[in-house]
């Protein structure tokens, strides 16, 4: 048997700029329990948010168009 579970966490990130925080986090390895014997695949599944941490602002917008550069 085998089952699949999906979550989603949060992560707070300081960086000088939002270019900054992206690369932070597209650098972070989320795959740190590829050495349990049970598990037989981990990964990434989805953003569901990125906000301004102190005033909740939606960056989400700000952050998808640095991929237009």
């Amino acid at each position: 048997m085998e089952a699949r579970i999906t979550y989603r966490s949060e992560v707070y990130i300081k960086g000088n700029s939002l270019e900054e925080i992206k690369e932070k986090w597209e650098s972070i390895n989320l795959d740190n329990v590829e050495n349990e014997k049970d598990v037989t695949d981990y990964g990434f599944i989805d953003v569901i948010s990125i906000e301004d941490a102190n005033s909740y602002e939606d960056l989400m917008p700000k952050f998808d168009s640095l991929y237009d550069r």
